[in-house]
């Protein structure tokens, strides 16, 4: 992935922009008809990847936010990220593997911490 945008040595977590979106909005008169749509702030997909105290991956994800690409900004979506660490899931989204207890499937990530801050 190479060198990532921002990285938070505090919370260990890599940041990297993925792509840019764009959120269109609709005017509706009476709730049912369309007068006209516009595009809304330019919104962006970032990538987050956190690492264990033995520079190894934790878990990874992508959340998606609004604000701009500055490093305040990064620095707050990953924040915003690591928020969703605790909060457990509702059963009925997990899969049928976590339901049960099981560890199937589930592998091990060698990538390092300090080879992303060296790119």
């Amino acid at each position: 992935m190479g060198k990532p945008d921002l990285f938070c040595d505090d919370l260990r977590i890599a940041v990297y922009p993925v792509e840019e979106l764009e959120r269109r909005k609709l005017v509706l008169l009476f709730f049912f008809i369309p007068i006209r749509s516009f595009t809304d702030y330019p919104g962006y997909q970032i990538a987050c990847i956190e690492f264990d105290e033995r520079e190894r991956v934790r878990r990874y994800g992508t959340t998606t936010g609004y604000l701009g690409l500055s490093s305040g900004d990064l620095r707050f979506y990953a924040k915003e990220w690591i928020q969703t660490r605790d909060v457990k899931k509702p059963e009925h989204l997990l899969s049928p593997d976590k339901r049960l207890g099981a560890d199937a499937g589930r592998r091990s990530v060698t990538y390092r911490a300090s080879a992303a801050r060296r790119e």
